[in-house]
């Protein structure tokens, strides 16, 4: 946690697996006077002059709606998710507000579209795999609807504009089986009916993108450990490098590698080179100091007192041991 100086709010960084995004949750303080949206707009450019002053990055952010209820929280990530592709399309800038993008609806009295806002919400809880906001999404959306005094060919274009929202982020997921349902999907005849489909389509795409997050973490981690396993010996290799290399964060590796592995980061460096180790000396006669260092660990003595400690003999001695063992096992009968 961070409090900003001059502004009583406090930031929270939040992980999640996509590259090279990150989410900051932001309390602001209640006892002032000050406007909300003059708050957080203090705020915002708070962060964005802490991270010029520390790095070269040029970041584009979205900021979704304030909410009293920390229930709520997931709507406002849905809602920052929704303006930052927002502005990814209209190129409007480094910071959006999802309370502030345009509805962008006709004028015309007898014209009528879903809001471009409530869209971009809804695909954006799609793509991040929610199933409770795509729910609600629905139910909100089908429900202006019906308070609509639409002619019917209208109607049925508005159906098929929130139907064919659902059916591009299938398609952007490589769901192609959804396609082969076309027939049904598209032979609605009531609200009701669009509905249920709509319904069973989220939790259909909900569940691939919890599929696809899965394999893509379990993928990165299969990179980490290769990468790990060929580089245990470089002395210079740490939890901060290999996070580095992989453009996560270091608390994210930890607990990934831990779930991978078994163990943590610093555990498996030690087991991968205690068992290089053994195996150098049981097959070279390469002089123990040169062992130690080639597995990458230039403290020799502490070297030498941990695997006592955890072999119950030195180096020194497991080598001749195994050496008798061996000519023990030699001798003929």
């Amino acid at each position: 946690m961070y409090v900003f100086p001059g502004t009583g709010a406090q930031i929270f960084g939040v992980e999640f697996s996509v590259k090279d995004q990150f989410a900051l949750i932001i309390s602001l303080p209640g006892d002032t006077d000050k406007p909300i949206q003059s708050q957080l707009e203090q705020v915002i450019e708070a962060i964005q002059t802490v991270i010029r002053e520390h790095s070269q990055l040029s970041l584009s952010i979205g900021v979704g709606m304030v909410y009293r209820d920390l229930a709520r929280l997931n709507q406002s990530f849905i809602e920052a998710a929704a303006a930052l592709e927002h502005r990814i399309i209209r190129r409007s800038g480094q910071v959006t507000y999802f309370e502030q993008l345009a509805e962008l609806n006709p004028s015309a009295t007898e014209s009528f579209w879903i809001p471009r806002k409530s869209m971009l919400k809804l695909e954006q809880s799609l793509k991040q795999g929610n199933e409770s906001v795509a729910v609600q999404m629905i139910a909100d959306t089908i429900h202006t609807i019906k308070d609509e005094p639409l002619q019917v060919h209208l109607l049925r274009c508005i159906c098929f504009d929130l139907l064919n929202a659902f059916l591009r982020t299938a398609s952007e997921l490589g769901m192609n089986e959804v396609f082969a349902n076309m027939p049904e999907l598209t032979s609605f005849e009531t609200l009701e009916e669009l509905e249920s489909r709509l319904l069973s389509l989220a939790a259909d795409i909900c569940a691939q993108v919890e599929l696809n997050t899965k394999t893509s973490e379990s993928t990165l981690m299969d990179d980490v450990l290769a990468y790990v396993d060929q580089q245990f010996a470089d002395y210079t290799i740490s939890l901060e490098h290999v996070a580095l290399k992989f453009a996560i964060s270091t608390s994210y590796l930890s607990r990934s590698f831990k779930e991978k592995t078994g163990s943590n980061f610093s555990q498996y460096i030690w087991q991968r080179r205690m068992d290089e180790v053994i195996r150098l000396l049981e097959n070279t006669s390469a002089p123990l100091k040169e062992i130690i260092e080639q597995v990458g660990y230039m403290d020799a003595p502490n070297f030498i007192r941990k695997f006592k400690k955890e072999i119950g003999l030195t180096p020194g001695q497991y080598r001749k041991e195994h050496a008798l063992r061996g000519v023990t096992t030699k001798r003929p009968v």
